[in-house]
């Protein structure tokens, strides 16, 4: 499976490219680089968790809905009273999520350790999504998230004293995600993994 080998040199390369233009999430590098030093596995997109603010009804639908805010560090009451009070948008979500990865592996038994090991470590969400040229790639996810509903029909529908609090439990469930990614880190870095 050479394809494997060529595909893997392709991620390292995007990585470092997206690197120095600053798309890459500036706290998911070293973990990248540790999955990238075993033999069997290359990742091929990341997010290390973030806050994220959408307009739209229903925020899952990508096509009836838009993210106009996106951070994947801590959010602040203003961020969200900005948008909150603006009257261009009628509905707003608040969601706090977890790390997500994508990463190719060699073949299915390197596909199937790597998911037992994450799912030991509370990546819960995780499995095997299709086999091709590139390798079997595997989505690693964990259950941290939170959608929050603001707004909506154009009405704020959270106490103006709420957010505050409300921002609060938003950054700390990014916290708990941040701390889930090291903890796939050190799993990435044991001499016991694959």
């Amino acid at each position: 499976m050479d394809s494997f080998y060529t595909y893997k040199q392709r991620a390292i390369e995007r990585i470092e490219r997206d690197r120095e233009i600053g798309y890459l999430d500036p706290d998911i590098y070293d973990l990248l680089k540790k999955i990238i030093e075993h033999d069997k596995l290359y990742p091929q997109s990341s997010c290390s968790g973030r806050i994220i603010m959408v307009n739209g009804r229903y925020q899952w639908k990508r096509s009836e809905s838009n993210v106009i805010y996106k951070h994947h560090f801590y959010i602040r009451s203003f961020n969200i009273k900005n948008f909150l009070y603006n009257d261009l948008i009628k509905d707003l979500w608040l969601i706090a999520q977890g790390p997500i990865m994508h990463i190719y592996t060699y073949d299915y038994d390197s596909a199937f350790k790597l998911i037992e090991s994450v799912r030991k470590i509370g990546y819960k969400h995780s499995g095997i999504f299709i086999k091709n040229e590139k390798g079997v790639l595997v989505e690693i996810q964990t259950g941290i998230r939170s959608s929050i509903l603001l707004k909506a029909d154009g009405r704020v529908v959270i106490n103006e004293f709420e957010i505050e609090n409300i921002t609060n439990v938003a950054n700390d469930i990014l916290n708990k995600a941040k701390l889930k990614l090291k903890e796939l880190y050190d799993m990435f870095n044991s001499a016991k993994f694959i």
